[in-house]
């Protein structure tokens, strides 16, 4: 932040002028809906200057903080945002991991953040116990990229999106190879639903009453 705008960058730029605002990567996300926006706080007291450019496209639900505000869960839920917890690498990694285990169980944290050389097997197994998920950074090795999709790690950050795409499909599957869409059934029920509501027909639609006051039911509700 120079005073005036926000700026994409990992360290404080010498010239922000050479940066990216962070408002023209709003206006391109916008775009898609189904993309969310992972601000990785290194400048304490940013969240709010944030959430300020995010509301002014209507963006505010679609920010995910990590970095530095771990202890500030409560104030960036309250600004309509989400933040998942995120650990650096310490001597006592199985200290920190347990301690931030702790944490995102007492104020409803859902994933826990952290560099991919702190995961092991037994800490991923650990983390996955509690019922929290795992986001890990920077993984760009293709052994790296299979090690953390075999642990079931929710989110990994790389510089090689097609290779870790193509290895989760490979990997984890398919939402339908994995149960969430067995066989595809579920997805027709709701395109035969979705086929009901618009071809229903206002002027001769048959409506019945329920018992309690003003409480009806139409015959495309019970279809």
């Amino acid at each position: 932040y120079d005073g005036e705008s926000l700026y994409l960058a990992h360290d404080l730029p010498e010239n922000s002028a050479t940066c990216v605002k962070f408002e023209t990567m709003l206006s391109l996300a916008l775009e898609h809906p189904s993309v969310f926006i992972n601000c990785d706080v290194k400048t304490e007291g940013l969240e709010e200057l944030v959430i300020a450019a995010a509301k002014r496209y209507g963006m505010e639900h679609r920010i995910l903080f990590t970095g530095e505000c771990n202890k500030r869960y409560d104030d960036i839920k309250g600004l309509g945002a989400d933040m998942w917890h995120s650990l650096w690498r310490c001597e006592d990694n199985e200290g920190a991991i347990e301690e931030a285990v702790a944490h995102c169980l007492e104020v409803g944290c859902e994933y826990i953040n952290l560099d991919r050389r702190m995961l092991s097997d037994e800490m991923a197994e650990y983390i996955h116990s509690k019922g929290l998920k795992i986001s890990v950074w920077t993984v760009d090795c293709e052994e790296e990229i299979r090690r953390m999709l075999s642990l079931r790690v929710e989110n990994i950050t790389t510089r090689q999106p097609r290779l870790a795409l193509g290895l989760r499909d490979e990997i984890q599957g398919t939402p339908r190879d994995n149960g969430l869409l067995p066989d595809g059934s579920i997805e027709e029920m709701i395109r035969a639903a979705g086929r009901i509501m618009t071809e229903a027909d206002r002027a001769g639609i048959k409506v019945d009453q329920k018992a309690g006051a003003a409480n009806f039911v139409t015959e495309y509700d019970v279809k």
